[in-house]
Protein backbone atom coordinates (compact mmCIF):
# COMPACT_ATOMS: atom_id res chain seq x y z
CA UNK A 1 0.00 0.00 0.00
CA UNK A 2 2.88 2.38 0.75
CA UNK A 3 5.47 1.47 -1.87
CA UNK A 4 3.42 -0.23 -4.56
CA UNK A 5 4.09 -3.64 -6.11
CA UNK A 6 7.80 -2.84 -6.45
CA UNK A 7 8.17 -2.85 -2.66
CA UNK A 8 7.98 -6.67 -2.80
CA UNK A 9 11.28 -6.79 -4.75
CA UNK A 10 13.06 -4.60 -2.21
CA UNK A 11 11.59 -6.72 0.58
CA UNK A 12 13.35 -9.71 -1.04
CA UNK A 13 16.64 -7.84 -1.27
CA UNK A 14 16.29 -6.75 2.33
CA UNK A 15 15.69 -10.35 3.42
CA UNK A 16 18.61 -11.79 1.43
CA UNK A 17 21.03 -9.24 2.88
CA UNK A 18 19.45 -9.60 6.30
CA UNK A 19 20.16 -13.33 6.54
CA UNK A 20 23.86 -12.73 7.13
CA UNK A 21 23.07 -9.92 9.59
CA UNK A 22 20.69 -12.13 11.56
CA UNK A 23 23.33 -14.85 11.73
CA UNK A 24 26.03 -12.39 12.82
CA UNK A 25 24.05 -10.68 15.57
CA UNK A 26 22.85 -13.97 17.05
CA UNK A 27 26.33 -15.52 17.10
CA UNK A 28 27.76 -12.42 18.78
CA UNK A 29 24.87 -12.28 21.24
CA UNK A 30 25.45 -15.90 22.25
CA UNK A 31 29.12 -15.14 22.90
CA UNK A 32 28.47 -12.08 25.05
CA UNK A 33 25.43 -13.26 26.99
CA UNK A 34 25.59 -13.53 30.76
CA UNK A 35 24.66 -16.38 33.08
CA UNK A 36 22.25 -15.50 35.90
CA UNK A 37 20.51 -17.39 38.68
CA UNK A 38 17.46 -17.97 36.49
CA UNK A 39 19.26 -18.69 33.23
CA UNK A 40 20.94 -16.72 30.48
CA UNK A 41 20.33 -13.08 29.58
CA UNK A 42 21.77 -11.09 26.73
CA UNK A 43 21.07 -9.23 23.54
CA UNK A 44 22.33 -6.33 21.49
CA UNK A 45 22.70 -3.96 24.47
CA UNK A 46 25.27 -6.28 26.02
CA UNK A 47 27.50 -6.59 22.97
CA UNK A 48 27.07 -2.92 22.01
CA UNK A 49 28.68 -2.02 25.33
CA UNK A 50 31.34 -4.72 24.85
CA UNK A 51 32.14 -3.43 21.36
CA UNK A 52 32.72 0.14 22.51
CA UNK A 53 34.60 -1.04 25.59
CA UNK A 54 37.00 -2.93 23.30
CA UNK A 55 37.80 0.45 21.72
CA UNK A 56 38.32 1.92 25.21
CA UNK A 57 35.12 3.91 24.86
CA UNK A 58 33.16 2.38 27.73
CA UNK A 59 31.23 5.57 28.55
CA UNK A 60 30.08 5.94 24.94
CA UNK A 61 29.22 2.24 24.89
CA UNK A 62 27.11 2.61 27.99
CA UNK A 63 25.25 5.55 26.46
CA UNK A 64 24.79 3.79 23.10
CA UNK A 65 23.42 0.65 24.73
CA UNK A 66 20.94 2.70 26.77
CA UNK A 67 19.80 4.62 23.69
CA UNK A 68 19.30 1.27 21.95
CA UNK A 69 17.10 -0.18 24.70
CA UNK A 70 15.07 3.05 24.98
CA UNK A 71 14.19 2.87 21.28
CA UNK A 72 13.53 -0.85 21.68
CA UNK A 73 11.01 -0.10 24.43
CA UNK A 74 9.40 2.60 22.29
CA UNK A 75 9.17 0.23 19.31
CA UNK A 76 7.62 -2.47 21.48
CA UNK A 77 4.80 -0.04 22.28
CA UNK A 78 4.20 1.00 18.65
CA UNK A 79 4.96 -1.78 16.17
CA UNK A 80 4.99 -4.55 18.76
CA UNK A 81 1.76 -3.46 20.41
CA UNK A 82 -0.49 -0.95 18.64
CA UNK A 83 0.01 -2.20 15.09
CA UNK A 84 -0.59 -5.80 16.19
CA UNK A 85 -3.79 -5.03 18.10
CA UNK A 86 -5.01 -2.94 15.18
CA UNK A 87 -4.53 -5.90 12.85
CA UNK A 88 -6.61 -8.08 15.19
CA UNK A 89 -9.42 -5.52 15.55
CA UNK A 90 -9.46 -4.72 11.82
CA UNK A 91 -9.95 -8.36 10.87
CA UNK A 92 -12.62 -9.16 13.48
CA UNK A 93 -14.58 -5.94 13.04
CA UNK A 94 -14.52 -6.39 9.25
CA UNK A 95 -15.86 -9.95 9.40
CA UNK A 96 -18.03 -10.05 12.52
CA UNK A 97 -18.91 -6.34 12.85
CA UNK A 98 -17.66 -6.21 16.45
CA UNK A 99 -16.70 -2.82 17.89
CA UNK A 100 -12.89 -2.45 17.87
CA UNK A 101 -12.77 -1.28 21.49
CA UNK A 102 -14.43 -4.52 22.66
CA UNK A 103 -11.88 -6.55 20.72
CA UNK A 104 -9.14 -4.46 22.29
CA UNK A 105 -10.39 -5.03 25.83
CA UNK A 106 -10.64 -8.80 25.29
CA UNK A 107 -7.18 -8.93 23.70
CA UNK A 108 -5.67 -6.87 26.53
CA UNK A 109 -7.25 -9.16 29.13
CA UNK A 110 -5.85 -12.25 27.40
CA UNK A 111 -2.46 -10.56 27.16
CA UNK A 112 -2.37 -9.80 30.90
CA UNK A 113 -3.34 -13.40 31.68
CA UNK A 114 -0.57 -14.69 29.40
CA UNK A 115 2.09 -12.38 30.88
CA UNK A 116 1.13 -13.25 34.47
CA UNK A 117 0.83 -16.97 33.72
CA UNK A 118 3.48 -19.50 34.67
CA UNK A 119 6.74 -18.60 32.94
CA UNK A 120 7.46 -20.62 29.83
CA UNK A 121 3.98 -22.12 29.41
CA UNK A 122 2.74 -19.50 26.92
CA UNK A 123 5.97 -19.75 24.91
CA UNK A 124 5.50 -23.53 24.64
CA UNK A 125 1.93 -23.10 23.42
CA UNK A 126 2.88 -20.53 20.78
CA UNK A 127 5.82 -22.70 19.66
CA UNK A 128 3.22 -25.30 18.66
CA UNK A 129 0.44 -23.05 17.36
CA UNK A 130 2.52 -20.69 15.20
CA UNK A 131 4.25 -23.38 13.06
CA UNK A 132 0.92 -25.17 12.52
CA UNK A 133 -0.85 -21.94 11.55
CA UNK A 134 2.07 -21.01 9.30
CA UNK A 135 1.75 -24.31 7.43
CA UNK A 136 -2.02 -23.89 7.08
CA UNK A 137 -1.56 -20.32 5.87
CA UNK A 138 0.99 -21.45 3.26
CA UNK A 139 -1.46 -24.09 2.00
CA UNK A 140 -4.23 -21.48 1.92
CA UNK A 141 -2.05 -19.13 -0.13
CA UNK A 142 -0.99 -21.87 -2.57
CA UNK A 143 -4.64 -22.82 -3.20
CA UNK A 144 -5.52 -19.17 -3.90
CA UNK A 145 -2.53 -18.83 -6.26
CA UNK A 146 -3.30 -22.06 -8.13
CA UNK A 147 -6.82 -20.83 -8.85
CA UNK A 148 -5.27 -17.99 -10.89
CA UNK A 149 -1.96 -19.59 -11.82
CA UNK A 150 -2.23 -18.14 -15.33
CA UNK A 151 -1.60 -14.70 -13.79
CA UNK A 152 1.45 -15.75 -11.78
CA UNK A 153 4.00 -14.70 -14.41
CA UNK A 154 2.32 -11.30 -14.76
CA UNK A 155 2.45 -10.84 -10.98
CA UNK A 156 6.23 -11.28 -10.89
CA UNK A 157 6.59 -9.09 -13.96
CA UNK A 158 4.80 -6.14 -12.35
CA UNK A 159 6.90 -6.53 -9.17
CA UNK A 160 10.16 -6.18 -11.12
CA UNK A 161 8.75 -3.44 -13.34
CA UNK A 162 7.51 -1.29 -10.46
CA UNK A 163 10.68 -1.81 -8.41
CA UNK A 164 12.60 0.37 -10.86
CA UNK A 165 9.79 2.56 -12.19
CA UNK A 166 11.06 6.09 -13.18
CA UNK A 167 8.98 9.07 -12.16
CA UNK A 168 9.31 10.72 -15.59
CA UNK A 169 10.91 10.34 -19.02
CA UNK A 170 13.84 12.68 -18.31
CA UNK A 171 16.26 12.74 -15.43
CA UNK A 172 18.31 9.63 -15.94
CA UNK A 173 17.84 8.49 -12.32
CA UNK A 174 15.27 6.42 -10.49
CA UNK A 175 12.35 8.54 -9.43
CA UNK A 176 10.17 9.01 -6.42
CA UNK A 177 8.12 5.88 -7.10
CA UNK A 178 11.22 3.73 -6.91
CA UNK A 179 12.46 5.42 -3.75
CA UNK A 180 9.09 4.82 -2.09
CA UNK A 181 9.24 1.17 -3.14
CA UNK A 182 12.79 0.83 -1.80
CA UNK A 183 12.00 2.46 1.54
CA UNK A 184 8.73 0.62 2.08
CA UNK A 185 10.09 -2.75 0.97
CA UNK A 186 13.28 -2.61 3.00
CA UNK A 187 11.57 -1.33 6.16
CA UNK A 188 8.70 -3.84 5.93
CA UNK A 189 11.29 -6.54 5.44
CA UNK A 190 13.04 -5.37 8.60
CA UNK A 191 9.79 -5.28 10.55
CA UNK A 192 8.97 -8.75 9.25
CA UNK A 193 12.20 -10.55 10.12
CA UNK A 194 13.88 -8.12 12.61
CA UNK A 195 17.28 -8.96 11.11
CA UNK A 196 19.95 -6.39 11.90
CA UNK A 197 17.69 -4.44 14.27
CA UNK A 198 19.14 -6.13 17.34
CA UNK A 199 15.88 -7.40 18.85
CA UNK A 200 16.04 -11.09 18.00
CA UNK A 201 19.44 -11.65 19.70
CA UNK A 202 17.77 -11.02 23.08
CA UNK A 203 15.44 -13.97 22.49
CA UNK A 204 18.14 -16.25 21.09
CA UNK A 205 20.46 -15.45 23.99
CA UNK A 206 17.97 -17.23 26.29
CA UNK A 207 18.59 -20.53 24.51
CA UNK A 208 20.29 -23.41 26.29
CA UNK A 209 22.24 -24.13 23.10
CA UNK A 210 25.99 -23.97 23.66
CA UNK A 211 26.86 -23.68 19.96
CA UNK A 212 26.46 -20.05 18.77
CA UNK A 213 26.69 -21.00 15.08
CA UNK A 214 23.80 -23.46 15.41
CA UNK A 215 21.60 -20.78 16.95
CA UNK A 216 22.69 -18.36 14.23
CA UNK A 217 21.49 -20.71 11.49
CA UNK A 218 18.08 -20.80 13.16
CA UNK A 219 17.98 -17.04 12.70
CA UNK A 220 18.77 -17.41 9.00
CA UNK A 221 15.84 -19.80 8.63
CA UNK A 222 13.56 -17.34 10.45
CA UNK A 223 14.25 -14.67 7.81
CA UNK A 224 13.69 -17.12 4.95
CA UNK A 225 10.45 -18.56 6.33
CA UNK A 226 8.92 -15.26 7.42
CA UNK A 227 9.86 -12.83 4.66
CA UNK A 228 10.76 -14.90 1.60
CA UNK A 229 7.93 -17.43 2.02
CA UNK A 230 5.04 -16.00 4.06
CA UNK A 231 5.26 -12.34 3.02
CA UNK A 232 5.87 -13.21 -0.64
CA UNK A 233 2.91 -15.59 -0.80
CA UNK A 234 0.69 -12.90 0.72
CA UNK A 235 1.91 -10.34 -1.81
CA UNK A 236 1.33 -12.67 -4.77
CA UNK A 237 -2.23 -13.42 -3.62
CA UNK A 238 -2.91 -9.67 -3.37
CA UNK A 239 -1.50 -8.97 -6.84
CA UNK A 240 -3.25 -11.79 -8.75
CA UNK A 241 -6.56 -11.04 -7.02
CA UNK A 242 -6.61 -7.55 -8.50
CA UNK A 243 -7.54 -6.12 -5.10
CA UNK A 244 -7.53 -2.32 -4.89
CA UNK A 245 -4.49 -1.14 -2.93
CA UNK A 246 -6.12 2.11 -1.88
CA UNK A 247 -8.16 0.81 1.06
CA UNK A 248 -8.57 2.02 4.63
CA UNK A 249 -6.56 -0.71 6.34
CA UNK A 250 -3.87 -3.26 5.36
CA UNK A 251 -5.81 -6.16 6.90
CA UNK A 252 -8.87 -5.30 4.82
CA UNK A 253 -6.63 -5.37 1.74
CA UNK A 254 -5.48 -8.90 2.55
CA UNK A 255 -9.00 -10.09 3.32
CA UNK A 256 -10.36 -8.59 0.10
CA UNK A 257 -7.64 -10.38 -1.86
CA UNK A 258 -8.37 -13.79 -0.33
CA UNK A 259 -12.14 -13.32 -0.57
CA UNK A 260 -11.81 -12.66 -4.31
CA UNK A 261 -10.09 -16.06 -4.64
CA UNK A 262 -11.69 -18.29 -2.01
CA UNK A 263 -14.89 -16.57 -0.95
CA UNK A 264 -16.19 -15.76 2.52
CA UNK A 265 -14.68 -18.84 4.21
CA UNK A 266 -11.27 -17.24 3.89
CA UNK A 267 -12.31 -14.36 6.17
CA UNK A 268 -12.89 -16.66 9.14
CA UNK A 269 -9.60 -18.47 8.58
CA UNK A 270 -7.72 -15.18 8.31
CA UNK A 271 -9.33 -13.85 11.49
CA UNK A 272 -8.05 -16.86 13.40
CA UNK A 273 -4.63 -16.68 11.74
CA UNK A 274 -4.21 -12.96 12.33
CA UNK A 275 -5.22 -13.28 15.97
CA UNK A 276 -2.77 -16.11 16.68
CA UNK A 277 0.12 -14.51 14.78
CA UNK A 278 -0.50 -11.04 16.21
CA UNK A 279 -1.08 -12.30 19.76
CA UNK A 280 2.18 -14.26 19.64
CA UNK A 281 3.88 -11.08 18.44
CA UNK A 282 2.35 -9.10 21.32
CA UNK A 283 3.81 -11.57 23.81
CA UNK A 284 7.18 -11.59 22.05
CA UNK A 285 7.52 -7.80 21.89
CA UNK A 286 6.31 -7.38 25.46
CA UNK A 287 9.12 -9.72 26.51
CA UNK A 288 11.57 -7.66 24.40
CA UNK A 289 10.35 -4.51 26.15
CA UNK A 290 10.65 -6.09 29.60
CA UNK A 291 14.18 -7.34 28.88
CA UNK A 292 15.11 -3.88 27.64
CA UNK A 293 13.68 -2.33 30.82
CA UNK A 294 15.61 -4.80 32.97
CA UNK A 295 18.80 -3.59 31.31
CA UNK A 296 17.99 -0.11 32.65
CA UNK A 297 16.46 -1.03 36.01
CA UNK A 298 15.45 -4.14 37.94
CA UNK A 299 12.66 -2.44 39.92
CA UNK A 300 9.49 -4.60 39.84
CA UNK A 301 7.30 -1.47 39.91
CA UNK A 302 8.73 -0.29 36.59
CA UNK A 303 7.95 -3.65 35.00
CA UNK A 304 4.40 -3.46 36.34
CA UNK A 305 3.92 0.04 34.92
CA UNK A 306 5.22 -1.16 31.54
CA UNK A 307 2.73 -4.05 31.44
CA UNK A 308 -0.10 -1.65 32.34
CA UNK A 309 0.97 0.80 29.61
CA UNK A 310 1.35 -2.01 27.07
CA UNK A 311 -2.14 -3.34 27.90
CA UNK A 312 -3.64 0.15 27.62
CA UNK A 313 -2.04 0.69 24.21
CA UNK A 314 -3.45 -2.64 23.02
CA UNK A 315 -6.92 -1.16 23.48
CA UNK A 316 -5.86 2.22 22.09
CA UNK A 317 -4.31 0.59 19.02
CA UNK A 318 -7.58 -1.07 18.04
CA UNK A 319 -9.28 2.28 17.54
CA UNK A 320 -6.36 4.40 16.43
CA UNK A 321 -3.51 3.83 14.03
CA UNK A 322 -2.03 6.05 11.39
CA UNK A 323 1.01 6.71 9.27
CA UNK A 324 2.48 8.41 12.34
CA UNK A 325 2.64 5.04 14.16
CA UNK A 326 4.29 3.38 11.14
CA UNK A 327 6.76 6.25 10.82
CA UNK A 328 7.55 6.10 14.54
CA UNK A 329 8.19 2.38 14.24
CA UNK A 330 10.40 2.89 11.19
CA UNK A 331 12.39 5.56 13.07
CA UNK A 332 12.88 3.29 16.09
CA UNK A 333 14.02 0.33 14.01
CA UNK A 334 16.27 2.62 11.96
CA UNK A 335 18.08 3.97 15.03
CA UNK A 336 18.37 0.51 16.58
CA UNK A 337 19.73 -0.94 13.35
CA UNK A 338 22.39 1.77 12.95
CA UNK A 339 23.67 1.28 16.51
CA UNK A 340 23.49 -2.50 16.21
CA UNK A 341 25.32 -2.66 12.87
CA UNK A 342 28.09 -0.46 14.25
CA UNK A 343 28.64 -2.93 17.10
CA UNK A 344 28.54 -5.91 14.72
CA UNK A 345 31.20 -4.28 12.53
CA UNK A 346 33.47 -3.68 15.52
CA UNK A 347 33.03 -7.28 16.69
CA UNK A 348 33.11 -8.79 13.20
CA UNK A 349 36.09 -11.03 14.07
CA UNK A 350 33.88 -12.75 16.67
CA UNK A 351 31.56 -14.02 13.91
CA UNK A 352 32.53 -17.64 13.31
CA UNK A 353 31.33 -19.77 10.43
CA UNK A 354 28.97 -22.71 10.97
CA UNK A 355 30.60 -26.13 11.02
CA UNK A 356 28.85 -28.86 9.09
Amino acid sequence: MIGGYGAVFWMWISAILAMSLKYAEIVISMKYREKTDIGYCGGAAYYIFAAMKSLKLARIGKAASKIFVIFCIFNSLTMGCMLQSNAISSSFSHVFDIKPVIIGIVTAALFIMAILYKSGRVEKITSIIVPVMSLLYIIFCIIAILLRRDQLADAFAIIFKDAFAPVSIGGGVLGFAASRAFRAGSMRGLISNEAGAGTAPAAHALSDTQIPEKQGLMGVFEVFADTIILCTLTAIVIIISGAELNVANPMILVMNAFSAELGGVSDIFLCISVFLFAFATLICWAKYGIMALEYLTRRPAVKTLYVILFSTLIVFGTVFTSDVIWDASDLSIGVMTLINLGAIFILRKEITRPKF
